[in-house]
């Protein structure tokens, strides 16, 4: 008897999901499974919000709103258990497993982690139960009040140590997300995956908003500003962190229409990180959100992170904040996939999904390429004239480009070397010059990396990487930006 086929790709794995019984006795839920699918195959998995999926895949009216009607979520709940059904039945030998997070609906992928069973059942003794004597009435009513009275010394202790948690958040090594100005009862799951925050240990300034609602397939919510001379002061495990603080033009509140930004400060522990910081000229063009980048953030000795913002000549404010664990001395390894979802190797190095790019179309390829052990990290492909504006800290860096030819040169599409060539330039200066991927790998399917060193972020902070057609589209697959340190 034949062995069946155990799928290994994402496309794969997605078409195994859709084929399952468990969903084919669900339309509804089916219904939303294949949106969801070709939605992200198409590398559309931006559109993938609740509304989209609403009208275009249950068939509501335009005039469909989330905020009265729940119908998606309550599907999208159901898919989540039936995709978790079917990895417990039909796909439980499947070595990648699809993964739909609450409050998101783009796909992601993680590999299958096996559970070992415990080598040995270990016996547990039970406390030996000790008889309780009678004693007299007297006795009784002594330790009735010794009862009450530890009853209600418990009770004040539960309620201080409940309060002291309530009051003083835990401390840990995990990521700290902030939408600065946005009500501390909000709780947002970008597009990405992270879980932000409302505004949170801060003391001045004042909270406005744009109107707008939160988009949660945004990769960080923008909506809010916290303006003024403000502070915030976080508590931080002892350890190094990245911090990016997120700027978009100056919301605009009530009464203050003539004021623009133009000058403020921004300081960690007293020392000055952004001197006389304008966003609003600088980018190259205006109107673009502004991230600023810094390592080895570190709390200070009372365990907090003072973050302090200072007006100059004009208001500063900032929409987001966040700090996520780093390493001493450099920036962490950003690493992306030309995915609309992260992606964790085998070898347990996880892949951001694909963000700060400009133009061009995500798609995903489903060719097997050779002389490389993952196929998943090479399935996802950007192609035609785009932009990649990565905001770092300050240092020098590698770059190391993932290139694979897997459309000229099949039966199908034809062609061959000279089919497609294309320019890279970082920060203008160039990287590729008429660079043809088929000829460089010297067939198809057959990964060719380029690797590059020194690159220096402009003045703004970003390395900003160009994509430029000669001949029919350029792509890209994955990228690595290492800070070298230097």
């Amino acid at each position: 008897m034949a062995s069946r086929a155990i799928p290994n790709t994402e496309q794969e794995e997605l078409e195994s999901v859709l084929r399952s019984k468990v969903l084919t006795r669900s339309p509804s839920v089916l219904k939303i499974a294949e949106y969801i699918v070709r939605k992200y195959l198409e590398g559309e998995a931006g559109s993938l919000k609740e509304y989209n999926i609403a009208v275009e895949a249950l068939g509501k009216p335009a005039e469909f709103d989330p905020k009265r009607d729940s119908i998606v979520r309550v599907e999208a709940h159901r898919l989540r258990k039936k995709i978790t059904e079917f990895y417990q039945t039909e796909g439980a030998d499947h070595i990648l497993q699809v993964v739909i997070d609450p409050g998101h609906y783009s796909p992601r992928f993680v590999p299958k982690i096996p559970v070992e069973a415990p080598s040995e059942v270990q016996e547990v003794s039970l406390p030996e139960i000790v008889p309780v004597v009678p004693q007299s009435s007297k006795s009784r009513r002594g330790r009735g009040w010794l009862i009450i009275t530890g009853a209600l010394v418990l009770a004040i202790l539960t309620v201080t140590l409940w309060w002291s948690r309530a009051t003083s958040p835990p401390v840990s090594a995990d990521a700290v997300r902030l939408a600065s100005g946005a009500p501390d009862y909000v709780v947002v799951v970008s597009a990405t995956g992270d879980r932000w925050r409302g505004d949170s240990w801060f003391k001045g300034g004042k909270d406005v908003g744009n109107g707008k609602p939160v988009d949660m397939a945004d990769e960080v919510p923008l909506n809010f500003q916290r303006q003024g001379n403000f502070d915030y002061d976080i508590p931080l495990a002892k350890i190094p962190y990245e911090l990016r603080l997120y700027f978009t033009p100056r919301i605009v509140a009530e009464g203050d229409r003539g004021i623009t930004a133009h000058g403020f400060d921004v300081l960690a522990n007293g020392v000055k990180l952004l001197d006389a910081l304008d966003p609003g000229v600088t980018r190259r063009t205006k109107g673009e959100v502004v991230i600023r980048v810094f390592h080895d953030i570190k709390p200070g000795p009372d365990g907090l992170l003072h973050l302090s913002f200072r007006s100059g000549t004009e208001l500063a404010y900032v929409n987001a904040v966040e700090l996520t664990p780093g390493e001493t001395g450099k920036l962490s390894t950003i690493r992306l996939i030309a995915k609309g979802a992260p992606y964790t190797q085998p070898n347990g190095i996880t892949w951001a999904a694909d963000r700060y790019s400009i133009g061009g179309t995500l798609t995903l390829r489903s060719e097997h390429l050779k002389d490389t052990l993952d196929q998943n990290l090479m399935s996802g492909e950007r192609y035609g004239t785009f932009t990649y504006e990565i905001p770092v800290s300050k240092g020098h860096y590698g770059l190391k480009l993932y290139f694979a030819e897997t459309w000229f040169g099949s039966k199908l599409n034809g062609g061959g070397p000279g089919s497609r060539r294309f320019d890279v330039r970082a920060n203008g200066a160039p990287l590729l010059v008429d660079f043809d991927i088929f000829q460089a790998a010297g067939q198809r399917n057959r990964l060719v990396i380029k690797e590059f060193h020194g690159l220096i972020p402009d003045a703004d902070g970003y390395i900003v990487l160009d994509f430029t057609p000669r001949v029919n589209n350029a792509c890209i697959n994955a990228l690595e930006l290492d800070d070298e340190g230097r």
